[in-house]
């Protein structure tokens, strides 16, 4: 499996987030390293409105807040 192309970018991946670190753990090897990083919600918005839009608290699997970012039907 091919690991995300942000890795180097993502404060998530990167160690910025502290709560739940089982949880983290467990999205980082899904999303990350795991080849699912198409889906995940911080790639999909750094692709499409730049890193810079996405916001700190976001999680890989959060996709309900995808609609706050991108127009979806």
């Amino acid at each position: 499996m091919t690991d995300c192309d942000l890795l180097d970018q993502c404060r998530f991946f990167n160690g910025q987030t502290v709560e739940m670190p089982s949880t983290v753990t467990a999205l980082k090897t899904k999303y990350c390293r795991g080849g699912g990083y198409s889906s995940c919600t911080r790639h999909i918005i750094s692709r499409k409105m730049g890193k810079e839009q996405v916001p700190e608290d976001l999680f890989p699997n959060q996709h309900d807040r995808l609609q706050e970012f991108l127009d979806f039907p």
